[in-house]
């Protein structure tokens, strides 16, 4: 049953080169920042999209696109959208955050491409918007929450966390979390 297969991790990345509100760090596009900036080529050679595409995140939808082509008709992958770290305050932290990939650019992508795509919403529990987003990302038709705490600066343990806890279980979404130190 192709209908029951699911890639239930599936990165979606972009440089925000088509509109897409997707960003990389700065610091991976400076040569003057080898490790950062063969970090992005790394990460880019991995998925098979040239450095210099017309479109960097055209190109990785495209690509993936690609990956699925020959699985039968009802797979699916489900595409991750990426919020950015926060401060403490809860205010998004742009110098601290390495990529970010928009919930809208993870639901359009998966809604052109439904075939072969669901999505997964990526919201801080810190953010002063976070449960009206959730709210929309369910709307939306997102099937998990993905945190990685580490990343975003979240502590699973804060008492702030809680109502974000609450209503996810109440949508009965899964929350995907990586614990420890991303490397």
């Amino acid at each position: 049953d192709a209908g029951a297969l699911w890639d239930v991790h599936a990165h979606l990345l972009g440089t925000g080169d088509s509109g897409s509100g997707c960003s990389v760090h700065p610091a991976m596009n400076q040569w003057w920042k080898p490790v950062d900036f063969l970090r992005r080529h790394a990460i880019l050679n991995a998925a098979c999209v040239p450095t210099d595409a017309p479109s960097i995140d055209r190109a990785y939808v495209e690509r993936l696109l690609a990956h699925t082509a020959d699985f039968p008709t009802g797979a699916r992958w489900l595409l991750f959208a990426f919020e950015q770290a926060h401060d403490d305050k809860g205010a998004p932290d742009a110098d601290a955050s390495t990529v970010h990939v928009p919930d809208q650019y993870a639901a359009r992508i998966a809604s052109e491409h439904v075939q072969r795509f669901g999505w997964v919403a990526s919201i801080h529990p810190y953010a002063d918007d976070a449960l009206p987003r959730l709210e929309d990302a369910v709307a939306q038709g997102a099937l998990a929450i993905k945190w990685l705490p580490s990343a975003m600066n979240i502590d699973l343990r804060d008492a702030r966390c809680r109502p974000f806890y609450d209503r996810l279980a109440a949508s009965r979404l899964p929350l995907v979390v990586h614990c420890g130190e991303e490397m």
